[in-house]
């Protein structure tokens, strides 16, 4: 099964879509880090993944101390930062996908030939693989759009007048 490693923004914005259950059945391992799960504990979402990471729907990856030490002296270390290398670093490691919507991540994640995808394209793949119908995607962007996510105004906007035909 494919790994997809997913970060915190791409975790709130699915939970503020009331997406992350129907997004849990795709066909896909779904990993996550440590780092990521203590950013999420300070959340409101954590209380939503939790169950999911708690029943190892969602599994955490982990690095060893040397892993961590080669993060650390990452060049790109200040720019991105110990967490968003953590989820780079494991999607290389796994080598599964990264679902993030973080830029700079992203276009890292492109330089060192890392598959990247965000919450757009994991809402397509709902559709395709019948987890939600069109009318719900929308729902869900709606919803993820009003808690102000950083996502591409033109995309949704083709997106969902699609969707709510």
């Amino acid at each position: 099964m494919k790994i997809a490693v997913k970060d915190a923004n791409i975790l709130i914005d699915l939970v503020h879509g009331d997406l992350l259950e129907p997004c849990l059945r795709l066909p896909y391992e779904f990993v996550t880090t440590d780092l990521v799960l203590l950013q999420l504990e300070v959340e409101a979402q954590w209380t939503v993944v939790r169950p999911f990471v708690d029943s190892g729907v969602i599994r955490i990856a982990t690095l060893t101390g040397n892993e961590m030490e080669s993060l650390a002296s990452d060049p790109l270390y200040h720019a991105l930062g110990l967490v968003d290398l953590q989820v780079l670093w494991v999607a290389t490691r796994e080598k599964g996908i990264l679902l993030t919507g973080d830029l700079e991540l992203r276009e890292e994640a492109k330089r060192r030939k890392v598959t990247v995808h965000g919450l757009l394209w994991i809402m397509e793949q709902l559709i395709q693989e019948r987890r939600l119908t069109p009318p719900e995607a929308a729902k869900g962007l709606r919803l993820v759009l009003a808690k102000n996510a950083y996502l591409p105004a033109k995309e949704c906007e083709r997106l969902l007048r699609q969707w709510e035909q």
